[in-house]
């Protein structure tokens, strides 16, 4: 059932406050309307906004109530929704903040967001396809310049990757984080346990997001999965890795210490390239997400494990060839945290259709600047 997720916009024609309401359903996000505030009184929803917002139906007709225009941008500064004609503007002032910045002509439903002058993210964020791009051999844009994230603009950020499965070599996700600036620390333990001590001085790190890379035999402690929990409720962003049964066995712990009843089960023979889902539960990428950037065709990897009980905490992002749920997200109450069944992309045929994209794109979006604010 679909959830009216409020928050106070701007019209740009007469500089007044207005409510934007937001319909949210199997991530899902689009503007359905708007209403008229007295004063400086809105009543808005504390829960953000899950998934990328376009423009329903009802507000294409209806359109601003206190102008009537027809579109929305966001500002990429304060994150405000602004209406406009839909038209291009050069050095347009978001009525809320000021920030300055070039608004672009609408295309389609979505929803753009304006660039801010402390942004990581390039201008195509959000955006699946730029037709103007050059291709590489896939479909995908080609060049880092339609990634999330600008090339050496997280450098002040940590990615711990905790590599608990002998299989799993991560030389190439490494570089690949490296080149957006993101300082890699890798952490293997793929026999015993894992002493929580060992992980908490890197947790530590400033601007920091942890990825767990399961094995078939658990290595995460009570304790140590207590410290990951906690650092979870923090709002340090969380990437669960696992793949097909039985490379599952850490994930499902801490899934278990997170989310209770939610699981990884399964071992499906994929190894296709997927494209941007085109219908609702259909094999492919949601589109108009910030890790869905520059990505058209997307490979699911070769053996893969799926969700189960995710419905009521995860949203998913990506469904397998066999229409299963492989990678879902949260995204809600300041946290982020990706399940993905399919580690091994991670290192499997890696420069298959937009690996590369996928695995930077989602250390930018875990770094989870709209919370926290963006460290140069």
């Amino acid at each position: 059932m679909a959830k009216i997720n409020t928050k106070v916009g701007c019209c740009s024609t007469h500089k007044k406050h207005i409510v934007m309401q937001f319909s949210q359903e199997d991530g899902k996000c689009s503007l359905v309307g708007s209403y008229m505030v007295s004063g400086d009184t809105a009543i808005v929803s504390p829960e953000p906004l899950v998934g990328e917002p376009v423009i329903g139906d009802n507000f294409a007709r209806v359109g601003c109530k206190c102008c009537g225009n027809k579109f929305v941008y966001q500002c990429g500064q304060c994150k405000q929704f602004v209406c406009y004609s839909g038209e291009a503007v050069k050095n347009a002032t978001c009525p809320h903040c000021g920030n300055v910045a070039d608004v672009p002509r609408a295309s389609g439903r979505r929803i753009p967001r304006t660039a801010s002058f402390d942004s990581p993210y390039t201008k195509w964020a959000s955006v699946n396809d730029i037709p103007t791009a050059s291709r590489d051999k896939f479909g995908n844009p080609q060049g880092s310049q339609y990634d999330l994230a600008q090339d050496g603009s997280f450098t002040k950020y940590n990615v711990i990757i905790l590599n608990l499965n002998h299989y799993v070599n991560v030389v190439e996700p490494k570089a690949a984080l490296e080149r957006k600036g993101f300082v890699v620390t890798v952490l293997e333990c793929t026999s015993g346990m894992l002493d929580r001590y060992q992980l908490k001085p890197l947790l530590d790190k400033p601007n920091s997001q942890l990825w767990i890379i399961s094995d078939y035999s658990l290595h995460l402690s009570n304790d140590t999965i207590s410290l990951i929990k906690d650092y979870y409720n923090s709002g340090h962003g969380i990437y669960i890795w696992s793949d097909n049964d039985p490379h599952y066995v850490d994930a499902n712990a801490v899934l278990k210490a997170f989310y209770g009843s939610v699981y990884m089960a399964g071992n499906y023979n994929g190894d296709k390239v997927l494209g941007v889902q085109q219908t609702r539960n259909g094999p492919g990428i949601i589109g108009n997400h910030l890790i869905s950037t520059g990505i058209v065709s997307f490979y699911e990897g070769i053996t893969i494990s799926h969700l189960v009980n995710y419905q009521n905490v995860l949203t998913p992002l990506v469904y397998s060839s066999d229409g299963q749920v492989v990678t879902a997200f949260e995204d809600r109450n300041g946290k982020r945290v990706l399940v993905d069944g399919g580690f091994t992309r991670l290192y499997c045929n890696w420069n298959t259709a937009g690996t590369d994209r996928f695995v930077v794109n989602c250390a930018a979006w875990l770094a989870n600047v709209e919370r926290f604010g963006y460290q140069k």
